[in-house]
């Protein structure tokens, strides 16, 4: 951890330079450029390191990231909660052991486990008793993922130009479907069996009899009430279901995809809207082929998934995507030169910035960038270290033009988190009042700074700084007159010394 800065987190944190191209090139950069990683000065180490930031199949997480996606993932646990701890009382251990109470392994065959690939198909595995509780647990939790904002009453984020989501009611549907599934995965409980007994159609067929007219002014007739309730539910049994978008789950794109700010936290409206599709098992655990210059949501809530729940693609496939150590080649714009160890002179050097008509070193070609991934270029002793790095360009009118000032400003900035927020505990501000409350509270006054009021005090309560306790001062003497001698520290002509 001492190696670690807050700079480099905040760069590096929700990046995924495997897979995507902008995030490649940019983690090179900062790299190359000497603006993460400042303590490790090896450059030998410094490539070790870069390789294996691109042998990350998910987006690099940090406690910001675990934080944002616990507010994500709070939701569909609510949901889990209800089925196997339906009551107000505190749930003993974690939702995993309630679901492992639960699970009693009906209409689980020995051997096999079931695996939901749509909302309406199942596909078989072979596997353990283990498999099928792990396998039932993370598909009902896919489930809640996929219909949260249906089955609690939540909306997604608003989109930006898109009018602000309003919750919707509890579908009760949603609700007699999760029921049927957990069933289905070898799941019982008192609140399972509920779930199973309730007709959905009826239940709002009745609730839109009732809201039609309300009952404190109107009464239906009882067999009036039914028979229109049973004509309503046969009109709900007779819609069919809308069938997923025909293209497959994009989780790479060519154009720009999700932005940083973007990368963690609960879902947005359109990506909710697009992710609910893919949101199985299967999907999750497939390879992701190729490299993309962005990533989609899709891929967010990949690496979601395997933040929180590891990945089973070894069960699934036999061979996970993640168990390959090479990965997909590596073809990056930007990387380190194959140069020797030699570390900055100064730390001033590395932030002194260049010139503003200093042109930068053409890049080198996706050939030798391979070669020099790969260690195939030999390391040159007497090479020398890479220029310092170019701190970006600040308005001309807001430092004067001294490119030194931009350099201390610029490096005593409070950091930015990945929404666009400074961080004011970093701030020079706040650190100094820091450092004055605990001068006050530790008592030490000689380095407490002197508070300032704005105006002289009265010449009253300057007597004591008179010369000692044989100095006494007439009463004709005017606290006007003893002020000015106090201010301009000499002796008082009106001032009588006794002996």
């Amino acid at each position: 951890m001492q190696l670690l800065d807050e700079d480099t987190v905040s760069e590096v944190q929700l990046r995924c330079p495997m897979y995507c191209q902008e995030d490649s090139d940019k983690v090179a950069r900062l790299m190359r450029k000497w603006q993460i990683f400042l303590a490790i000065q090896d450059i030998h180490q410094r490539r070790k390191i870069l390789k294996r930031l691109h042998r990350i199949p998910y987006l690099i997480p940090s406690l910001y990231s675990l934080q944002q996606d616990y507010m994500y993932i709070s939701s569909p646990a609510k949901i889990m909660r209800q089925i196997f701890n339906p009551t107000k009382k505190r749930l003993k251990g974690t939702i995993r052991d309630a679901a492992q109470n639960a699970f009693s392994g009906v209409n689980q065959k020995r051997g096999q486990f079931f695996v939901q690939s749509s909302d309406k198909t199942f596909t078989t595995y072979q596997g353990n008793d283990d498999d099928q509780l792990e396998f039932g647990f993370q598909t009902l939790y896919l489930y809640a993922m996929r219909h949260v904002f249906e089955m609690v009453s939540e909306c997604p984020l608003k989109e930006r130009g898109e009018p602000t989501p309003v919750p919707k009611p509890r579908d009760l549907q949603m609700w007699y479907n999760f029921g049927s599934l957990a069933y289905r995965l070898g799941f019982e409980s008192p609140e399972i069996e509920r779930l199973k007994a309730l007709d959905p159609d009826k239940e709002k067929a009745r609730q839109s009899l009732l809201l039609g007219r309300g009952p404190d002014r109107y009464r239906y007739d009882d067999d009036d009430f039914e028979r229109f309730t049973d004509i309503i539910a046969r009109m709900y049994r007779t819609a069919k279901e809308i069938q997923p978008p025909t293209p497959g789950p994009l989780v790479l794109v060519d154009g720009p995809g999700e932005s940083l700010e973007r990368r963690c936290g609960r879902h947005r409206s359109k990506a909710y809207e697009y992710d609910r599709y893919f949101l199985f098992l299967e999907v999750l655990n497939n390879p992701v082929d190729g490299k993309g210059n962005s990533i989609s949501s899709l891929f967010v809530r990949k690496s979601v998934y395997f933040a929180f729940f590891g990945s089973l693609a070894s069960t699934l496939h036999g061979d996970g995507p993640h168990n390959d150590p090479k990965g997909p080649d590596v073809d990056m714009e930007m990387i380190l030169p194959p140069i020797s160890g030699t570390s900055p002179k100064s730390d001033r050097e590395m932030e002194s910035p260049k010139s503003d008509y200093e042109t930068e070193s053409p890049e080198p070609s996706s050939t030798v960038v391979h070669q020099m991934i790969n260690n195939e270029v030999a390391l040159e002793p007497d090479a020398e270290m890479p220029d310092a790095p170019v701190k970006p360009k600040l308005r001309k009118w807001q430092y004067g033009g001294n490119l030194e000032r931009q350099a201390r400003t610029r490096s005593r900035s409070p950091p930015r988190t990945p929404n666009g927020w400074r961080d004011l505990s970093r701030s020079r501000q706040y650190r100094s009042r820091e450092r004055l409350c605990r001068r006050e509270e530790s008592g030490d006054e000689a380095n407490q700074r002197p508070r300032r009021t704005g105006r002289t005090p009265p010449a009253r309560f300057h007597r004591a700084r008179l010369q000692g306790p044989n100095y006494q001062v007439s009463s004709s003497t005017s606290f006007r007159a003893l002020a000015n001698v106090l201010k301009g520290h000499r002796p008082c002509a009106t001032a009588l010394h006794t002996d």
